[in-house]
């Protein structure tokens, strides 16, 4: 929410220009206290979408180079088709 980075803060836009400039859960002193529970959540989501299916895979020609963009972490996927198999 730093008004120097993201014109008018408070108003959720997916679309800004640098809306990959955000720090997510921070660092340092601006550490998110909330971080290690979300990490958490999400790893139990996921554990628990993975017991689901007998297998899980990306779509036929899915090209991983192709949908990377950089980020304030390194890199990140912009989309991630699969296609899953219920066990």
């Amino acid at each position: 929410m730093d008004k120097e980075v993201f014109e008018d803060p408070f108003t959720l836009n997916i679309h800004r220009p640098n809306n990959k400039k955000h720090l997510t859960f921070g660092i340092g002193p601006h550490f998110c206290l909330g971080a290690p529970l979300a990490r958490l959540e999400a790893n139990i989501g996921i554990g628990m979408f993975m017991d689901q299916f007998q297998q899980i895979e990306p779509v036929p020609g899915f090209q991983l180079e192709e949908n990377l963009t950089p980020s304030a972490a390194g890199q990140m996927l912009t989309q991630l088709p699969l296609r899953v198999h219920q066990a």
